[in-house]
């Protein structure tokens, strides 16, 4: 068996590299760190022919992109996360963001992990046989018994709040519950198209539904504004010409200029001084 020196393979990692950044015309950096291999290699065969995952070591890449021509690759090597995989892909750079971060997958904590969200012991039977595990479980103020030889839980219990940090103990007995209370998932940290334009997360990640909710509310923004300027355009025009008649009549009815328009509210405001000029004469008499 003929063994390949470092220096070789490196070249070949490098070759490898830069074929594919050359081949695919989106290229995304990610994290993978925490997700199983098994689940790594069932999503690696999803996304093939169209996406290739590539794990490559951190100081290789700039050797590689330094020698493809095309825009952007620089600019994505800004974003180079810890535990590094290279997606390569004809998608579009949403698409294949949508694709990755769906694909979550609940692992087991550890011992300093941050609880994502609330972790609770249901109530209910376990696998457990009675043992140190009780000690472990009443100590985390947990109800338990003992049924057919087995340990049960006596009442749900609340151990972690979300953004909580979680100690050796609860990891452990989380573990042994077979309560899987992380969710993980291979996370974009940046990504280039073929026009070498930059992609973030947070633009990666907008929906349609979201695109269009900001749509919407840039247009609110802009429309508030033109009316507070008095810009006049088809879209304003309307509403200026009703504010413009509104404060007309206001200021026509406050001087008394008799018009079809001021007359009701002139003879109403002659009235009602009428009535208090009579009320003032009868108390006065």
């Amino acid at each position: 068996m003929k063994l390949v020196s470092k220096k070789a393979l490196k070249a070949k990692q490098i070759e490898r590299i830069k074929k594919l950044a050359k081949e695919y015309p989106v290229i995304l950096f990610a994290d993978f760190e925490r997700v199983p291999a098994n689940a790594f290699q069932r999503l690696r065969k999803e996304l093939a022919p169209e996406t290739k995952l590539v794990v490559v070591k951190k100081k290789l890449v700039p050797l590689a992109f330094k020698e493809v021509d095309r825009p952007g690759l620089q600019k994505l090597l800004e974003y180079v996360p810890n535990n590094l995989v290279i997606v390569f892909s004809k998608r579009s750079p949403t698409k294949i963001y949508r694709q990755l971060v769906e694909n979550k997958i609940n692992v087991f904590v550890k011992p300093n992990d941050i609880a994502q969200k609330d972790i609770v012991i249901p109530e209910g039977p376990t696998d457990l046989m009675p043992g140190p595990i009780l000690t472990d479980l009443r100590a985390l103020g947990v109800k338990t018994k003992i049924k057919g030889s087995k340990v049960w839980i006596d009442a749900e219990k609340l151990l972690v709040k979300a953004g909580e940090r979680i100690d050796a103990t609860i990891a452990d007995v989380l573990h042994k519950l077979g309560i899987k209370a992380m969710e993980v998932y291979i996370r974009p940290s940046a990504a280039v198209d073929a026009d070498g334009i930059l992609y973030l997360p947070e633009v990666l990640s907008m929906t349609s539904d979201k695109v269009e909710q900001m749509m919407k509310e840039a247009f609110q923004n802009a429309f508030k504004l033109a009316l507070e300027l008095g810009e006049i355009d088809k879209s304003t025009v309307g509403v200026l010409m009703q504010k413009a008649y509104a404060h007309a009549l206001s200021l026509a009815t406050e001087i008394g200029w008799i018009s079809p328009e001021t007359l009701p509210e002139l003879l109403k405001k002659a009235y009602i001084q009428a009535k208090l000029l009579q009320e003032k004469i009868k108390s006065s008499s």
